[in-house]
């Protein structure tokens, strides 16, 4: 690091926390190339604060409602005991009497 990239440092290190991060925003902003999977997981992180943030929205609007988890895990439960005793019926075979 030469002195001049230095004292820059020193002098970002100096500004409050969210200017700090609004500086390296920028500066990692700056240098997103192509194809850089880093710089692919910025992108979906930042699609995933806005997805998380709309959400928020919503409920706190009232426009949606949310859904205690026993209640969601109990109808989970329900539809996979039902798929699987579908599954069983249709897999087993039928009956076949002898008579002998």
């Amino acid at each position: 690091m030469t002195r001049a990239t230095h004292k820059l440092f020193e002098q970002a290190m100096d500004l409050p926390p969210s200017l700090r991060r609004t500086l390296a925003k920028s500066l990692l902003d700056s240098l997103q190339p192509a194809n850089d999977p880093f710089y692919a997981n910025l992108a979906i992180e930042k699609a995933w604060n806005a997805e998380l943030a709309r959400r928020v929205r919503e409920l706190e609007s009232g426009e949606v409602k949310a859904i205690p988890w026993e209640t969601i895990r109990r109808a989970a439960l329900r539809r996979i005991h039902e798929s699987r005793k579908l599954r069983s019926k249709s897999r087993s075979p039928a009956r076949v009497r002898r008579h002998g």
